[in-house]
């Protein structure tokens, strides 16, 4: 296992094998980092293949509001709003309703 940043954040690398059943073991210490990254037991994930041969594991409930923001990347300035201020205006007026 060896440690990185990316930032300040350790991004860690482990090689294992998967099993005869497809099951990739995760250690211990993977186990810890995901955790302690609030991806403990029963939280759902989403898992990702880029196409490089590489796979990323995300909370779904993060990998959803990414979705969504990309999706709405623009969509103010189109509907006519010049400032995150103004349409944070017409959101407190529109919940106000």
């Amino acid at each position: 296992m060896s440690a990185e940043f990316a930032g300040n954040a350790p991004v860690f690398t482990e090689n294992v094998t998967v099993d005869p059943n497809g099951n990739i073991p995760f250690s211990d210490k993977i186990k810890s980092i995901l955790s302690s990254n609030g991806m403990g037991a029963g939280t759902d994930v989403t898992i990702s293949f880029n196409g490089r041969k590489q796979i990323v594991v995300m909370d779904t409930a993060l990998y959803a509001l990414q979705e969504i923001q990309e999706a709405m990347k623009g969509k103010a300035k189109e509907a006519g709003f010049q400032t995150e201020e103004e349409f944070d205006a017409y959101i407190l007026r529109s919940s106000r309703r």
